[in-house]
């Protein structure tokens, strides 16, 4: 992987992923895989394909796919606050991380989440 705190990876461009029409609606959207339990309470699990709407913008409470100081992609809840913004985890023992505005870049708004199931 080469980024120690990756907490997302990024679906290869190369790849694709078969997404339902339905629950993509307009503009152009990427894929993330889960990894870890952070947004365990958000239904979100380990091997998870997160699929998100391309947007550098988000509001409070939104769900969103954010690189944080360009070293981790996470998925998390947004929210700004006076010259932070905290990215709220969703399970387990994940704390809310809170970082100055300019080291967090939202990619995208969450719009569904794939699941393989396997026997």
């Amino acid at each position: 992987q080469g980024v120690a705190r990756t907490r997302y990876e990024l679906v290869a461009s190369d790849r694709r992923v078969a997404v339902p029409a339905a629950m993509l609606g307009r503009g152009r959207h990427f894929a993330v895989r889960a990894r870890g339990a952070s947004m365990c309470d958000a239904e979100i699990r380990e091997g998870d394909t997160v699929i998100a709407r391309h947007a550098s913008q988000a509001e409070d409470g939104q769900l969103v796919v954010a690189a944080v100081l360009e070293r981790m992609l996470a998925v998390r809840r947004v929210f700004f606050e006076e010259d932070r913004v905290r990215l709220d985890a969703a399970g387990g023992a994940a704390q809310p991380l809170r970082v100055p505005r300019d080291d967090v870049h939202v990619h995208g708004i969450v719009v569904g989440l794939l699941r393989r199931y396997t026997a």
